[in-house]
């Protein structure tokens, strides 16, 4: 459209000022569309300060270790402002992690979901069922079992994937310890569970926590083995 018009106007003196009215525009546009982007990212930076007691608690162990967050989106903190690895984020898919990794999550975050806990196929499997993270860590875990275009060799159907999750969480459950097992495996020292954000998470299943601080209902646990 713009060109048409350009072919039109023939006064060279329109032209110009055509010009300068869409460097105006352009300009306008930019500054408001900044502006609206900032007003929109306002609240999620605010509650990023109220991580800020637990990232500086975070800080005064000079070693390096892993944490455990409930929310994943936030847990991004830590890797950013701390020296501290992250037990599981849902970046990992795009990196060289081990399937044997990506169980041993979704098995961690199914327990600690007090929703999921005692049942979890059936809610994966209900529509109903709004979209979080563990849905999404399930099936594309089950994609790599099931389609024929992922890497993984041994293609089972659907039912036998979600047959053997199953079966996986309930040997765990069985354990005394079993979460508390594969927190040990991969190191983690310290679980930060946000309530505002997975207000479903239930901690108290696990032994040996430690609360140690909390702020704004974000709790900071260790972990003793």
């Amino acid at each position: 459209g713009l060109y048409m018009v350009w072919r039109v106007v023939q006064s060279e003196g329109l032209k110009r000022l055509l010009f300068y009215f869409l460097l105006v525009v352009l300009f306008i546009y930019g500054g408001v569309q900044g502006h609206l982007g900032t007003l929109e990212m306002l609240p999620m930076k605010n509650y990023t300060q109220y991580y800020e007691p637990i990232i500086e608690y975070l800080n005064r162990d000079k070693t390096p270790t892993v944490i455990l967050g409930s929310s994943q989106f936030y847990a991004g903190l830590f890797t950013t402002y701390t020296n501290h690895d992250l037990f599981w984020q849902h970046q990992a898919v795009v990196y060289n992690t081990s399937i044997a990794t990506f169980h041993d999550a979704l098995l961690v975050y199914f327990y600690l979901n007090q929703n999921f806990r005692n049942g979890f196929l059936a809610l994966i499997k209900d529509s109903t069922t709004p979209n979080n993270d563990y849905k999404d860590m399930y099936f594309q875990l089950q994609r790599y079992y099931t389609d024929p275009s992922s890497p993984n060799k041994e293609q089972v159907t659907v039912e036998t994937f979600d047959k053997r999750m199953v079966d996986e969480y309930r040997k765990v459950m069985q354990r005394p310890d079993g979460i508390k097992d594969i927190l040990k495996k991969h190191h983690v020292k310290y679980i930060v569970w946000d309530k505002n954000v997975n207000p479903e998470w239930d901690v108290s299943g696990v032994s040996g926590l430690t609360e140690l601080l909390s702020n704004h209902a974000i709790y900071l646990y260790s972990v003793t083995y």
